[in-house]
């Protein structure tokens, strides 16, 4: 039973109350129906700004945000943080995964795009949309805070040229302080736009002990020449720490003609371990070098993980 409707029948119920429980005040975002001046507290009074609707939030109370989908993406048009802590954004009202009608583009060329630097969140059901022609775009999604939980989040990118072709792209950077984290349905990347450099759609950064789990989770791109074969799904930066990553249920997939020489740049795994449940990658060559294999970990034919990437 919905809490509120609880309380009410017991005679009971507030806002104060309520808030206090745990279940914070929720916000809508309607980029299609929603007014610019509109505060939000109903669907009928929908603000169109995502940052309007962020700015109402009180960090630690669970409040949420609704994002309601439509004809119309929010746009972004400087770089936007979710430095909040236990707090929420929600897609409403779009059930796919790919390419979802809740979605968040960017109407300025600005780097990183989104980043997550509060700890305790959770974000679903939602897409967003990185990269619109310009080389200074380079990062699309930088996770620096712990302990949050994405699912069924299509993170989109490179969406134009330009960026596919920059080899400092990386749709995803995780900071070394984004530890614990979860991921769910998620799908990374996009098979429209091809890469034409060596880009990276996910690369971590030095220092960090990781201690994620991903699962049915997919990582996608199109690579159809020679410029774009060095291109990664995974990239980890010299230093990293004692930890490791557990992929369920996950896939890896290049659709376009040419392979990726590697699936995996494991040149600063360290002492950090992968363990895979399958055998997910699919147009590339090597899963990862001779020298990195010993921390990349997939199931035998007698079901125990041993370091055997092929």
């Amino acid at each position: 039973m919905n809490m509120q409707l609880f309380l009410e029948q017991l005679g009971q119920y507030s806002p104060t109350l309520l808030e206090k429980i745990g279940a914070g005040k929720t916000f809508y975002v309607d980029p299609t129906n929603g007014g610019a001046t509109g505060g939000g507290l109903t669907p009928l009074a929908a603000t169109t700004l995502l940052t309007t609707a962020k700015g109402k939030l009180t960090t630690g109370r669970n409040d949420q945000i609704k994002l309601v989908a439509g004809a119309t993406a929010v746009s972004l048009a400087a770089a936007f943080d979710w430095s909040l802590n236990c707090s929420h954004l929600h897609g409403e009202g779009s059930s796919s995964l790919i390419n979802s009608r809740a979605r968040i583009g960017q109407s300025a060329n600005f780097s990183p795009f989104m980043t997550f630097s509060g700890y305790g969140n959770t974000f679903k059901d939602f897409y967003t949309m990185h990269g619109r022609g310009s080389a200074t775009n380079v990062i699309g999604h930088y996770i620096t805070g712990s302990r949050n939980k994405f699912e069924r989040v299509h993170f989109g990118g490179p969406m134009h040229a330009t960026e596919a072709g920059t080899a400092t792209y990386r749709l995803i950077k995780i900071g070394p302080s984004a530890a614990e984290l979860e991921f769910v349905d998620c799908l990374f990347g996009i098979d429209t736009i091809p890469l034409t450099a060596a880009v990276s759609l996910m690369e971590f950064e030095a220092g960090g002990s990781c201690r994620i789990r991903f699962t049915n989770c997919t990582w996608l791109c199109a690579v159809n020449a020679a410029g774009g074969q060095g291109s990664t799904f995974l990239k980890f930066n010299a230093g990293m720490g004692e930890g490791y990553i557990d992929f369920r249920g996950c896939k890896f997939i290049n659709i376009g003609s040419a392979a990726l020489t590697l699936g995996i740049d494991g040149t600063g795994l360290g002492n950090l371990k992968l363990y895979f449940d399958n055998h997910p990658f699919a147009g590339v060559t090597n899963v990862c070098t001779a020298g990195t294999k010993a921390n990349v970990f997939f199931p035998t034919s007698a079901g125990l993980l041993s370091t055997n990437p092929a």
